[in-house]
């Protein structure tokens, strides 16, 4: 399959907001992003929902309790395929909040 990453990036980033109004501000799961994320372009900080750039891998959280049950990271096609995917990784999410 070819991917235009520029539009699949942008319909990414539309999922993302079409869930942000449903529910809680997905902003506040990320942490700031560090010096080199911001100066240099090919240092990747893994916060969650963050796309690579070549593989088009999605950065998860992972739940530490079913590590063994983690087969592969998922792409952006998967989540652009099937948006309602990223609800599990969500719910992993609010636990680390606890």
């Amino acid at each position: 399959m070819v991917i235009d990453k520029k539009l699949a990036i942008k319909k990414y980033l539309d999922i993302i907001k079409e869930f942000d109004k449903e529910n809680e501000g997905i902003e506040l799961f990320f942490p700031r992003f560090d010096r080199d994320f911001t100066v240099k372009f090919n240092h990747l900080i893994k916060i969650p929902f963050s796309i690579h750039p070549d593989t088009l891998n999605v950065s998860v959280p992972l739940d530490p309790n079913n590590i063994k049950e983690f087969i592969e990271l998922p792409t952006l096609s998967d989540f652009l395929d099937d948006p309602s995917k990223i609800n599990e990784y969500l719910s992993i999410l609010k636990q680390w909040r606890k």
